[in-house]
């Protein structure tokens, strides 16, 4: 009983490992200096096949010379089996189903001869499977955050100053504008009474220079 157990446990964790390393996303980068890059995706179905998406950037037609026209995906698979050949890219949008379990990815240049038998060219692009960590990492709950008030101090009265009672503060503001009051009503009567002296002044000259018999 132990042994089937322990069998089960340890089947468990391959699958797990494989799966791992089969669902997730690829970044294919060029390993001759060049531009071209690729990116994939990988989604386990209820098929048990790996649906892969790929999508690149830059690729050059004809790869290399008249020789080289196509890029071809191929996958490691984990069985330690000899990579397997998916298909080309042409215009660098690509849809594969695969039932192998895989941990890498390759991208290669090929010739005019194309088929599943044909021999593997020159290694372009080459990326590791990486786990989708958006689904690996169980979200958090999120923390409320805390507001701290500080304390409000009280507004003083403009002019009010530190030992100064506010009875006294106030009494000062009245005087204020009380000596405000005065010095408008002054100006006020200064300026009735210099427009009386320039109405009386004006009349004056007026009748002085009314010709005689009017």
């Amino acid at each position: 009983m132990k042994k089937w157990v322990g069998g089960f446990l340890i089947t468990g964790l391959l699958m797990a490992g494989s799966v791992a390393a089969s669902e997730g996303t690829v970044e294919l980068r060029n390993t001759e200096g060049e531009p071209a890059r690729c990116w994939m995706g990988s989604v386990l179905l209820k098929t048990f096949n790996y649906r892969l998406i790929v999508s690149c950037r830059d690729l050059t037609y004809p790869a290399s010379d008249e020789d080289v026209f196509d890029y071809a995906l191929w996958i490691i698979p984990v069985s330690g089996k000899d990579p397997e050949r998916l298909g080309v890219l042409g215009v660098g949008k690509a849809e594969f189903d695969v039932r192998s379990k895989f941990s890498e990815a390759w991208v290669t240049k090929e010739g005019r001869q194309q088929g599943f038998n044909q021999k593997m060219g020159p290694i372009v692009m080459r990326g590791t499977v990486r786990p989708i960590g958006f689904l690996e990492v169980e979200p958090g709950v999120p923390t409320p955050t805390s507001v701290v008030f500080g304390e409000v101090t009280p507004l003083r009265p403009t002019g009010a100053s530190e030992g100064q009672a506010p009875e006294r503060v106030a009494a000062k503001g009245v005087q204020l504008g009380v000596t405000i009051l005065r010095v408008l009503g002054v100006a006020f009567v200064l300026g009735i009474g210099a427009i009386v002296v320039v109405v009386l002044v004006s009349s004056l000259g007026s009748k002085k220079n009314v010709p005689p018999g009017l």
